[in-house]
């Protein structure tokens, strides 16, 4: 006796159903399964309209789901189940068992990456490899369980340790040479070249080739941080210029 998708699964949406099964359900919308399942009351199949010969039945369905209503991996992983229990219910015989371990496989891997991403990428990254699976194969085992690398760098965040936060990459220090760039064009008085990243606070070179003195004044602090040249621009200009020798 073949069971219609109905009886199946008599508890969840026939529409949301239906749409895994004809490989039309969208990622994004997984949540679809796990809030019509914990419904008490059963779901109509159809809405009607009118009467008689003339009326009009609907699928039910409802609006798409918001990435940020999956508040955490748990709002995530449940309606995650249910839809394991339907393509591997809809999957063909032979890949029923390799299907449900490559499923089992992907929650693992899920975890494991929440472990030092941030939860907001890691929804985003299901979602584009879920969609990923619906186009491609949802009933391959190899494309559930093999890790997606290129995926997982475009698209995870590392997870700060402090507040969760996208973790910033270190800045970049120069060990054979400086970086090239525009200079000066001066010297200091003991004839040194000075370094203009220096004076730009911009300079994270741990050589120092060129020296580390202010450009305007020759002080130990950067050309931005120079007082002297702070009172050079408020003077007025019969005082800025400086009589010829």
């Amino acid at each position: 006796m073949l069971l219609s998708i109905q009886d199946m699964f008599p508890a969840i949406d026939t529409a949301v159903v239906q749409s895994i099964y004809t490989n039309k359900f969208r990622a994004e919308n997984l949540l679809k399964v796990e809030a019509s399942f914990t419904y008490k009351k059963k779901r109509p199949q159809f809405y009607s309209f009118g009467t008689g010969e003339s009326s009009l039945k609907i699928a039910t369905t409802s609006k798409d789901i918001e990435l940020e209503e999956y508040e955490s991996i748990s709002h995530l992983m449940r309606p995650f189940i249910v839809y394991m229990a339907i393509i591997v219910t809809f999957a063909p015989p032979p890949q029923k068992l390799p299907l449900a371990f490559a499923l089992i496989s992907y929650q693992h891997t899920l975890y494991d990456l929440l472990r030092t991403h941030t939860w907001d990428s890691l929804r985003k990254f299901h979602v584009v490899f879920h969609q990923k699976r619906i186009c491609l194969g949802m009933y391959e085992p190899a494309g559930w369980s093999t890790r997606d690398h290129g995926l997982e760098t475009a698209q995870l965040f590392k997870r700060n340790a402090t507040d969760g936060t996208r973790e910033r990459p270190p800045k970049r220090q120069y060990t054979s040479s400086p970086p090239r760039g525009p200079t000066t064009n001066r010297s200091n008085s003991s004839g040194d070249e000075i370094c203009n990243n220096f004076n730009k606070e911009t300079c994270n070179w741990q050589g120092r080739r060129y020296t580390h003195v202010c450009a305007t004044c020759e002080g130990t602090h950067p050309a931005t941080k120079c007082t002297q040249k702070r009172k050079t621009e408020t003077m007025p200009l019969c005082q800025r210029i400086s009589p010829r020798q």
